[in-house]
């Protein structure tokens, strides 16, 4: 048996929304999970390992099938993206049995899946890979994190205000609209009605925030490890947790001291095996 950890940080470039369970009116909060310190209990925002695991899955997917040339015919490959969905059998007798042939190659030949697992119709590949929670380098955590710091995670904390256009004074010509609708508006624009917007108020991590972040690898081969390297390139590449990413948010500096692994013999698998890889992801395609 072997256990690799891998510790480090992500370093906030943009504020980095999470989304909290809580809304009141406009203001959205960020996402927190409770901790006892001192015997009291706090509310620390975290950015949560399944999302940051479930981007550096879509990275690696696409990835591969851009390296070996595979064009997604199947919705049920393209649910590889999202980790699956297990599905009812059709057949009870087929019900709680396994192709352990093509689980076999799926382990040898789709390596991200190997690594990150996957349902699949009736049945469940376990991963090797596990995220930990992204939570802030702060005073309130010295007791849980290998690293110590003297600042609160409320200095983290800001809100930004976004102002959102509901609707526009003038409508494109190229837009076509019913008879009643164009009267309508050029009722509004003769009474100057203002244009409609909205203001939203959301809770942040700042710039600069720093969160502890970790990487569990269990039982993986040479090539699986190579491949793990592979997805730490590619969100290097795209560097982004939480929400509202394609607004600017979540942009991170990522930090892994002790990751030494590369991406070269994985890359070169793909290479050398990619008619295989692509067989064996058709028939999970027919599954």
């Amino acid at each position: 048996m072997e256990t690799l950890t891998f510790e480090g940080k992500l370093t906030a470039l943009t504020p980095i929304f999470t989304g909290g369970d809580l809304k009141t009116g406009v203001e959205q909060g960020i996402r927190k999970t409770p901790y006892i310190v001192n015997g009291e209990r706090i509310d620390v925002p975290y950015v949560s390992g399944s999302s940051i695991r479930g981007n550096v899955r879509r990275l690696l997917l696409q990835d591969m099938f851009e390296q070996i040339g595979y064009t997604v015919k199947s919705l049920k490959v393209f649910y590889q993206y999202s980790g699956g969905a297990l599905e009812n059998s059709d057949n009870e007798s087929d019900s709680g049995t396994m192709d352990l042939k093509l689980r076999r190659e799926v382990r040898a030949l789709i390596l991200p899946i190997s690594l990150l697992g996957c349902s699949k119709g009736n049945q469940a590949f376990s991963g090797k890979v596990f995220a930990g929670l992204a939570v802030p380098i702060c005073s309130e955590l010295n007791d849980f994190l290998p690293i110590q710091s003297k600042i609160s995670f409320h200095k983290y904390l800001s809100h930004t205000v976004f102002q959102t256009r509901r609707a526009e004074r003038e409508i494109p010509v190229s837009v076509e609209l019913p008879v009643e609708q164009i009267q309508l508006n050029q009722n509004r624009k003769e009474k100057k009605e203002p244009t409609i917007q909205m203001k939203v108020n959301y809770e942040t991590l700042s710039p600069g925030a720093m969160l502890y972040h970790k990487w569990i690898l269990k039982d993986t081969t040479q090539l699986e490890k190579s491949c793990f390297a592979r997805a730490i390139e590619l969100w290097k590449q795209r560097p982004y947790v939480g929400g509202k990413a394609n607004c600017g948010f979540g942009e991170v500096k990522i930090d892994y001291p002790t990751l030494q692994y590369t991406s070269e013999d994985y890359l070169a698998f793909l290479s050398e095996r990619k008619t295989e890889i692509g067989g064996c992801l058709d028939k999970l395609g027919q599954l």
